[in-house]
């Protein structure tokens, strides 16, 4: 270790040498009581550590720390002297020396100078660690009311502002105020407890583009163990979050295609039963009636007619109808013989008008030639959904149901004056999952109204091309 000794009395010097080579290992010393000696030890010995007695011929222990720390800041610097007020032990100490030590008690000097050293060490570990972080993420410093006092440069290259245009404002200049005031304000009863806060923020840089934080926020507390600032480290994660997003589409379109197909593969399905339905089991049924009216009239020319034939024939004919109306239902509507709105009139008259209900259909802003073919199915297959919701559940009179097509958007409302539910109660069953799987085909929005007593309300929107 490299000692530099500033001391004009050479029987202090003696003692400081004995008492160091004693207690360390190999010092190395350079003495001087002059100016010049000063700078040529400072420029050629380089010292580890400088010891300065209080008052020398050309110059005082102030004046050369002031010297030292003009060229090195971090270099200990120790004052070493006979007698000292305390006044000036503690200007010096402010000034920036390391210690200040009596020659009285000199014992204390080399674990003074060991001390001072590790210090140095770890004071430049810490630049080091500062130095790293400033390099490597945002860091904003704020007083205890968020008020920017400190920002760094790669705060002021992401955001686009320069350092003057964000210190005295609050970090709210760059927040895009993606995040709801329930998200600020657990962040800030957080901070205010004294406890470290981790998050993400959407901010806007000067220009108005869009950017991700991932950001930690550390509370330093004053000598009453308040927050007196925030130390906030923030980490660029727009990519990831671009990632993320594209991702999440990527898996919505996946999502979306086993929709689509699994609802093709049912409409098929569908289709097929429906046609097995008509074609096959009901000319079954209706040939059996036949066959039954036949022995009904021949049993009765004969004055032997039976009920219980009359009954079986009257159960084959119930039948039929089923039959049929279960084969319409299952049946995807020709969309090239009748309008949608025909469809639709003939599906509610089927499942609406005949329990009862009273139906009004309005079409005045409908153009149905703003609707490809899946898109017409779909809402055929939400309204027969809905008109079985209405059934099953709404104890309703009338039924009323809009259809629009403006500003590229389709809307279909369907109300009823049923019974309704409360905003409080799940409304989401299956009938109501299905719809918005098939609304969510189309990339449209479900929205739903209700309350007790005032009947129930469906809004589907599709945009259109």
């Amino acid at each position: 270790m490299k000692i530099l000794i500033l001391e004009d009395n050479p029987f202090d010097v003696q003692l400081v040498k004995e008492l160091l080579e004693s207690e360390m290992n190999e010092p190395e010393f350079y003495c001087t009581n002059n100016l010049d000696g000063y700078m040529e030890a400072l420029d050629c010995f380089e010292p580890d550590v400088v010891l300065s007695d209080n008052c020398l011929p050309q110059f005082t222990a102030v004046d050369a720390l002031s010297i030292l720390r003009s060229r090195s800041k971090d270099t200990p610097f120790i004052l070493l002297s006979g007698s000292v007020s305390e006044t000036v032990a503690v200007d010096i100490i402010e000034k920036g020396a390391t210690d200040f030590i009596l020659k009285d008690r000199m014992a204390r000097l080399p674990m003074a100078i060991k001390t001072a050293c590790k210090q140095k060490i770890s004071n430049g570990q810490v630049i080091n660690y500062e130095h790293a972080l400033n390099e490597t993420a945002i860091i904003a410093i704020t007083d205890s009311n968020g008020v920017i006092t400190y920002v760094n440069k790669i705060c002021c290259d992401i955001s686009g502002y320069q350092a003057s245009e964000i210190m005295d404002n609050n970090q709210y200049i760059m927040h895009a105020g993606y995040q709801h005031a329930g998200y600020y304000s657990k962040l800030w009863s957080t901070i205010q407890s004294g406890t470290t806060w981790h998050g993400e923020f959407l901010n806007f840089t000067k220009e108005g583009e869009p950017y991700w934080v991932d950001t930690i926020i550390i509370p330093f507390n004053d000598e009453h163990n308040k927050p007196c600032q925030y130390l906030a480290i923030s980490n660029n994660i727009t990519d990831r979050k671009k990632l993320e997003a594209a991702l999440a589409e990527q898996q919505h379109n996946e999502q979306k295609k086993i929709i689509t197909t699994a609802l093709a593969a049912q409409e098929n399905e569908r289709n097929i039963i429906g046609r097995e339905l008509h074609d096959n089991v009901n000319q079954l049924l209706v040939a059996t009636k036949l066959m039954i009216s036949l022995m009904i009239q021949r049993a009765g020319s004969a004055g032997i007619a039976d009920d219980l034939l009359r009954q079986c024939n009257e159960n084959i004919f119930v039948a039929i109808e089923e039959n049929r109306k279960i084969a319409r239902v299952l049946a995807s509507p020709d969309f090239e013989t009748e309008t949608l709105p025909d469809q639709l009139r003939k599906l509610t008259e089927s499942m609406l008008t005949i329990a009862g209900l009273s139906i009004q259909i309005d079409t005045r802003l409908f153009s149905e030639s703003m609707l490809n073919k899946q898109q017409k199915l779909g809402i055929y297959r939400i309204l027969q959904e809905q008109c079985t919701n209405i059934v099953k559940h709404a104890l309703a009179k009338n039924v009323y149901i809009t259809l629009q097509t403006t500003d590229h958007i389709f809307k279909m409302i369907i109300a009823d004056d049923g019974q309704g539910t409360d905003t409080g109660t799940d409304v989401k069953g299956i009938g109501l999952k299905n719809i918005a799987g098939r609304v969510e085909m189309f990339n449209g929005l479900v929205c739903t109204k209700s309350s007790p007593g005032c009947g129930f309300t469906l809004e589907i929107e599709i945009p259109l091309p």
